[in-house]
């Protein structure tokens, strides 16, 4: 019986300081990538877009349009590789001060955008405007073909010297090693129409894929736009929420 609660005890010990260790650990693995770093500088590879791609917003409503969107395939070191650049605007019919909870809302991005399907904030003591962490998954299937990515971003949000709003973000983990670069940000601007405050909004895109799926310029040609458009509605409709 002293020998059965000794083994017992001895356990127990273990499963304690098995917990231990990964509650002070990072929770993803990663050379030179660290949870506790939330604060530091963001890494000057960034790439996004930080202003308006027109002169005027007159010809623009809450219909998506396209600014700019590419595809390009090569080999690289034995893989396959993609890089896929998604760059849209449009007009909302709302202050901008409705529109920036969403982008600041991050526990629960899987119930705004049509393809994240898990999205968790990975400092969510941290104030809403302090850059952070954040894990999220998405998926892109087609009748039930497609691939599934999960990885983490370092996000910041900021308020420009010009009252106009940006929200940034590059890759920092490719958790399931399907992505060798992802970059992107929403540029919100607001205006007045006819005596009402709008808001301009431009997202970009810049995502780079190892092993791409077959068919991914095929599918991106078909439902590309139709996909940023429903993205586009899905954040008009939460600012409306």
């Amino acid at each position: 019986m002293k020998a059965v609660n000794m083994r017992k005890t001895g356990l127990a010990m273990f499963y304690i300081l098995l917990l231990s260790h990964y509650a002070a650990a990072p929770l993803f693995s990663n050379p030179g990538f660290d949870l506790r770093t939330i604060n530091s500088k963001p890494p000057d590879r960034y790439i996004f877009r930080s202003g308006a791609a027109v002169d005027n917003f007159e010809n623009l409503d809450s219909k998506a349009r396209m600014i700019d969107a590419a595809v390009v395939t090569w080999q690289e070191e034995g893989q396959n590789r993609a890089k896929l650049i998604s760059d849209y605007h449009a007009v909302f019919p709302i202050p901008m001060e409705k529109l920036i909870p969403v982008f600041l809302d991050h526990e629960n991005e899987d119930r705004v955008y049509p393809r994240i399907t898990d999205s968790r904030d990975l400092s969510p003591e941290r104030d809403d405007m302090e850059p952070h962490y954040q894990e999220v998954e998405i998926c892109f299937k087609f009748l039930g073909f497609g691939e599934e990515y999960r990885y983490i971003l370092y996000r910041v949000p900021e308020r420009l010297e010009d009252g106009s709003f940006l929200f940034y973000w590059a890759l920092v983990n490719s958790i399931d090693g399907k992505y060798f670069e992802l970059y992107g940000s929403w540029y919100l601007e607001e205006f007045v129409r006819e005596d009402k405050p709008h808001t301009y909004l431009r997202n970009y895109i810049q995502t780079g894929m190892i092993d791409p799926p077959a068919g991914l310029k095929t599918f991106t040609r078909l439902f590309a736009q139709k996909d940023v458009r429903n993205f586009f509605s899905a954040v008009y409709k939460a600012a409306l929420r």
